[in-house]
């Protein structure tokens, strides 16, 4: 949610996305593996528990932050993303894989680093 007063722009995160964030965060490194270096390629399964309006940019933008030095080094990264939204009313989760790309000159990554 923005609150704009006398012209900028302030974003709040509310507690539990900021809690959730940081479990998703801990759980990445929980699994022991060094981060990606290279470009990645991210997808998501976002499966919510009810019709409510559910917006999947912000979700994205959560979990992508939520896993830089878990996952990746930094979400500048991802050069491929793809996610879906789902209605799961009995089992609602959010599924993710990462998975490490070869190099290519087309990536800005690769290509701005040399």
């Amino acid at each position: 949610m923005c609150h704009q007063p006398k012209g900028k722009a302030y974003l709040f995160t509310p507690q539990e996305i900021k809690q959730y964030a940081k479990d998703l965060h801990q759980s990445a490194l929980a699994g022991g593996e060094a981060p990606f270096s290279g470009p990645v390629r991210v997808d998501v399964h976002a499966y919510f528990g009810s019709c409510r309006r559910k917006d999947i940019q912000n979700t994205l933008k959560t979990l992508c932050d939520s896993l830089q030095e878990a996952s990746y080094d930094d979400d500048t990264q991802i050069v491929e993303l793809h996610a879906y939204k789902w209605l799961d009313r009995e089992d609602p989760r959010i599924e993710i894989c990462i998975e490490e790309l070869p190099d290519d000159p087309r990536y800005p990554l690769t290509s701005c680093q040399k």
